[in-house]
């Protein structure tokens, strides 16, 4: 469909980027992708050249944000990407997940004929790709959703922190997204910009899950086993302590608990008699938040870790909420058998 945007922010990954053109320029992806690129010139020189060989198969746009080049801040070229999106349906991705068109295309189907949902999203599956990005591997790994369905935003947050999905990947409303990043700088640390953004999303309108294979989701294979959790994914060698008690850890966290609390006395069906309640469910989402972190990074850790603030937190998570494991589910959908042919030719050598 000619009304979807992708939108993808990306940094020093020409190689992935060139396997997202070949393979959206294999299904003659009828929509637009906005690219948001903060490499450095030389790489970003590459990619406009890789650009070239696909240009008149698919349409995209490539834009060079280098002020995010020293520290890569998604969320604010999200927000740049989005004032250039005209389609009325975006999904945001990485620039390393792959989107199952034919069942995008049934999600926005659903969103036209469902104008009180705001979002709709499918299954994932998991890909590792090899430090070369010459080979993929698919997991047998779906993750199990529901959608999020109350009629009151109060319910669905509730629903959403206990059945969590990406609902950035979803896809969206162009003009809910707006909504969603308008404030997006007050956050500056880049984990922070997911868990604010999804939460958002699930108080802004209903979603609706449909029981198809929708996204591929890659993981690079790791090429040093000894990094911690907290090195791996936040690009930086900071504890988690540092982390959490960094300053634009502690006010970004201020920000997303003062708009959540702004935005839900601005919602016209909600009883401002629950705001204690909802107040509660904020503080719940960022413990089990704070939980997931902690839990990754006690894993990656060769020592034990001795810091009453961590253990605090952890032991508090606890209390408050099950966190709940997915089961792998082994489920086949042969009618995607034709997009995992293509993803896995993308992936062979150049």
């Amino acid at each position: 469909m000619n009304n979807l945007a992708i939108i993808i922010s990306t940094k020093n990954n020409s190689k992935l980027i060139e396997r997202i053109f070949s393979y959206y320029s294999s299904l003659n992806f009828r929509g637009t992708i906005y690219i948001g690129d903060a490499s450095e010139e030389k790489i970003h020189n590459e990619i406009k050249k890789n650009l070239k060989k696909f240009q008149k198969k698919i349409k995209i746009k490539l834009f060079h944000f280098p002020e995010y080049n020293q520290k890569f801040l998604y969320g604010q070229s999200t927000k740049k990407l989005l004032s250039f999106v005209k389609e009325e349906y975006c999904v945001k991705t990485g620039d390393d997940d792959f989107l199952i068109i034919k069942n995008v295309n049934k999600c926005i189907n659903f969103l036209n004929d469902n104008q009180d949902y705001s979002s709709a999203f499918g299954r994932t599956r998991q890909m590792l790709i090899s430090n070369e990005y010459n080979k993929c591997k698919f997991t047998d790994y779906f993750n199990k959703f529901q959608g999020y369905t109350n009629d009151l935003a109060i319910d669905r947050f509730s629903s959403f922190i206990n059945n969590y999905f990406v609902l950035e990947f979803a896809v969206n409303r162009s003009e809910i997204l707006r909504k969603v990043y308008e404030k997006i700088d007050d956050i500056s640390e880049n984990y922070l910009v997911e868990i604010y953004g999804c939460g958002l999303m699930s108080i802004f309108g209903k979603s609706k899950f449909i029981d198809e294979l929708y996204l591929v989701r890659g993981f690079l294979k790791i090429k040093n086993k000894n990094l911690k959790f907290s090195e791996l994914f936040f690009g930086q060698n900071k504890t988690i302590m540092q982390l959490f008690l960094s300053k634009d850890w502690s006010l970004s966290i201020k920000f997303l608990y003062k708009n959540y609390i702004d935005i839900f006395n601005k919602l016209e069906n909600e009883n401002k008699k629950n705001l204690h309640v909802f107040s509660n469910l904020i503080d719940i989402y960022l413990y089990k938040y704070y939980f997931g972190i902690i839990s990754k990074e006690l894993k990656s850790h060769n020592n034990k870790l001795n810091t009453l603030f961590i253990f605090k937190i952890y032991y508090n998570a606890l209390r408050i909420f099950n966190y709940l494991i997915m089961i792998s589910n082994n489920i086949k959908y042969s009618n995607s058998n034709t997009e995992l042919t293509i993803l896995k030719k993308t992936f062979k050598n150049d």
